[in-house]
């Protein structure tokens, strides 16, 4: 099927790769964006296998005959996705065999959270720009700063630029 889609790439990326992603974007610091997981689709790049499990997938290829192939670097802990791989991933199976499913749900859940967030963002932007573009009535609230932090990035904005768009936010729904 996939090789009748012209000017896209799909990827054999699991939900065993989400969680590891996951797992690995939280040990090294993260906010929404990256607890999103992996997209099920980034430009050109498809992600069908996003929602099935490695183990899945190695059923169905056996069921048809096909072997799977291992890549032999990921035999190793010669790097910190293998060694979530090797050590955190059986320890999330023993606490919930349907780990990897439910990162997937989870990670679903964000992303439609974040693309939310995104256009209220966008939207109460653009109604707290000005023609010289400055935002109105600019002031500190720490109380959205990680919000702030989350949604338009750490460094697109200081604690004092940002009262007024919040404001925005507030009434946009009230």
């Amino acid at each position: 099927v996939f090789d009748r889609i012209p000017g896209f790439v799909a990827t054999a990326h699991n939900a065993d790769d989400n969680l590891e992603t996951l797992l690995f974007r939280i040990a090294r610091g993260t906010g929404l964006k990256g607890l999103c997981g992996i997209p099920p689709r980034r430009g050109n790049l498809l992600r069908p296998l996003l929602t099935c499990t490695r183990e899945e997938i190695e059923a169905f290829l056996a069921a048809q005959h096909y072997e799977y192939i291992t890549d032999s670097t990921n035999l190793t802990d010669g790097c910190s996705r293998n060694i979530l791989r090797h050590h955190a991933m059986p320890a999330m199976r023993t606490v919930n065999p349907a780990a990897s499913r439910k990162a997937s749900e989870l990670c679903t859940i964000l992303r439609e959270e974040e693309a939310f967030l995104e256009t209220l963002t966008d939207r109460c932007y653009a109604e707290s720009l000005q023609p010289d573009g400055s935002l109105t009535g600019l002031g500190a609230q720490p109380e959205v700063h990680g919000l702030t932090n989350s949604i338009v990035g750490q460094d697109e904005y200081t604690n004092t630029e940002l009262p007024s768009f919040f404001t925005t936010v507030r009434n946009a729904f009230p």
